[in-house]
């Protein structure tokens, strides 16, 4: 049997240079090593590294769903009046669509729930600045700390009302 110059030097190319040189390949190459439970050929440094990975990404997307559900909930707070009601439905949607992934994501990832708090926290000044740059408003004109605290952020319910007294001027 006759194998191709190239095989023969993916054969011998450590798992190491092929994980730098070409991620993909080398995950669908450590996969099939494992089902065929070939312990000896597995690239165990780097596939610890890239089951760590795993872990930090789902951590990640929770973070990111927190920035995009505190955005909206100060854009409907800290809105003018004319803005909220052109934009209250889409910002709404935009609230039940991040609880629905935050929740799917803690449904699939039990072990996140004991970082909620933490990573709803790292996602505060996103989140915030966020706000600030569709409002179109100072630094001022937010909170530092944020009013809500992740299970009220995510109650299904909960819609913040506006704190904006717009002043009308004199005719």
């Amino acid at each position: 049997m006759l194998v191709s110059m190239e095989q023969s030097l993916k054969r011998r190319e450590p798992s190491g240079r092929t994980y730098q040189r070409d991620p993909y390949s080398w995950a669908l190459e450590q996969a099939r090593v494992l089902r065929e439970r070939r312990v000896t050929e597995l690239d165990w440094d780097n596939l610890a590294e890239e089951v760590e990975d795993l872990s930090c990404r789902d951590a990640h997307a929770l973070q990111s769903n927190c920035e995009v559900l505190i955005a909206h909930l100060l854009k409907l707070t800290h809105a003018s009046e004319s803005l909220r009601r052109r934009n209250l439905r889409l910002w709404r949607l935009h609230i039940r669509n991040a609880r629905r992934r935050i929740a799917d994501l803690l449904a699939e990832n039990p072990g996140l729930k004991t970082r909620t708090s933490e990573l709803f926290s790292k996602a505060w000044p996103y989140g915030r600045d966020e706000a600030l740059a569709a409002l179109d408003r100072d630094d001022s004109a937010l909170p530092d700390a944020c009013p809500w605290t992740f299970e009220r952020a995510c109650d299904m319910d909960f819609y913040p009302q506006s704190h904006v007294t717009e002043t009308l001027a004199p005719k």
